[in-house]
């Protein structure tokens, strides 16, 4: 599933792999975690950083495609996580700074972002699912 205002750094691929993964790097089940953009992105890090652990993604590769974990919050303020850690980042400017994002939940039923303490879509109404 494609987030709003993200791309996916492992598109979905058949037989529960992952993009450019060749061998081994698991398909990231969808789930209600996908309402939330930021932890679609922390579980993508984890199976990159396992992949990489495994030998089955050069440096290069592993740098690239962090990079394309991107995720891009309802102020247009855009995060990446950090290849070394997988902290968070948000660009000020030209630079990469440190910091926390606010967490919030996409509705599934239009696409609006919600803080996470609600239960309901501020915006439709549809019920909130936070994992």
């Amino acid at each position: 599933m494609l987030i709003p205002g993200r791309k996916s750094a492992l598109a979905a691929e058949p037989a529960g792999q992952r993009a450019g993964a060749g061998a081994g790097v698991p398909a990231i089940a969808a789930d209600a975690t996908e309402l939330d953009p930021f932890a679609v992105a922390e579980q993508e890090f984890k199976a990159l950083r396992s992949a990489r652990a495994q030998g089955l993604v050069d440096a290069r590769e592993f740098r690239r495609r962090v990079a394309a974990l991107m995720v891009t919050d309802a102020e247009g303020t855009q995060w990446i996580p950090s290849p070394q850690d997988g902290a968070w980042h948000r660009r000020d400017g030209a630079a990469w700074v440190p910091g926390l994002p606010l967490r919030r939940l996409l509705c599934p039923r239009c696409g609006h972002h919600n803080l996470t303490r609600h239960q309901f879509c501020v915006e439709c109404g549809a019920k909130m699912y936070s994992g």
